[in-house]
């Protein structure tokens, strides 16, 4: 894979894309197969798991050696005008992206994860990536103070600085409500439109312009950038019990329309543009037909 500072592009930053919802093992799957689809369109992406409490990342992706946040903390002060490289990454995949890994470790004696942490780690990484995909834990809706001394200003921080946010939810009924406490938590931290993620695929299409409807009624047009349906099935799970990525299964399918809308909508720029500004006022695409 070739990183932004090998194309020359050192000046142009790169995009966070932040992914997050209630039900942490299909949001991981969309960070791996958000990264990995980007990587296969040629994009540098950077795959981090900032999830306070349950950071799957590194266990789907079979990453057991990895360093610790007072390592990447150490290695970001020693240097702080040098962006993240292969010295600080935990593993390179052999996906096409690559992945940082350890920031939810401590060792005795370190502190967790802070907000300035977070911000060196981010803007090392859009130095050097052309996309950092993310993964959160849960937002509470709470005020900043709050949420801080509870452990969560690592995904707060995150979903601050995102340029994409992405909301996994599943199109049940009780998804939905979970899915959508999530999503109101996110926007009133980040104003900028939300990109929809359904984990499983309702069969009558009727079903599924319903729970399209249902999350557009709730926050209005102009904050639902987009939908996509990409389950999460038997053919997806036996990737993930074998450690694999790539697939041509629904779910894959469902990466690759969903990159397809960030690319036309200008969100995921080509190598070395940036992110189009969004007013506080909403964005609408054209692409918010659900696939």
């Amino acid at each position: 894979m070739v990183k932004r500072s090998e194309r020359g592009r050192q000046t142009a930053e790169g995009v966070v894309m932040c992914v997050g919802g209630p039900h942490r093992p299909s949001t991981v799957e969309v960070v791996v197969g958000l990264s990995h689809e980007l990587a296969e369109r040629g994009v540098a992406t950077l795959a981090v798991d900032f999830d306070e409490y349950s950071p799957l990342l590194e266990a789907r992706l079979g990453l057991d050696d990895h360093p610790t946040v007072g390592f990447v903390r150490r290695r970001l002060r020693v240097d702080r005008d040098a962006a993240l490289d292969r010295g600080v990454l935990g593993r390179i995949t052999t996906l096409g992206f690559e992945t940082l890994t350890g920031v939810r470790h401590t060792n005795p004696g370190e502190s967790p994860l802070g907000a300035g942490d977070v911000r060196s780690i981010l803007a090392a990484a859009t130095e050097e990536w052309e996309v950092a995909v993310t993964g959160v834990g849960p937002i509470p809706l709470t005020a900043p103070s709050v949420t801080e001394a509870s452990g969560f200003v690592a995904s707060r921080q995150v979903v601050e600085a995102a340029d994409v946010v992405v909301a996994v939810m599943e199109p049940t009924p009780l998804g939905l409500l979970e899915g959508l406490d999530w999503a109101t938590a996110v926007l009133r931290i980040n104003r900028r439109p939300i990109w929809i993620v359904f984990s499983q695929r309702p069969k009558s299409s009727l079903r599924r312009r319903e729970f399209v409807g249902e999350v557009r009624k709730a926050f209005g047009v102009n904050r639902i950038a987009g939908a996509v349906f990409a389950p999460i099935d038997v053919k997806r799970e036996e990737l993930v019990w074998s450690g694999e990525v790539a697939g041509t299964d629904r779910f894959a399918k469902g990466m690759a329309r969903l990159v397809d809308k960030l690319l036309r909508s200008g969100q995921v720029c080509s190598p070395g543009e940036r992110l189009v500004a969004q007013s506080d006022q909403g964005w609408q695409t054209n692409e918010t037909k659900a696939s």
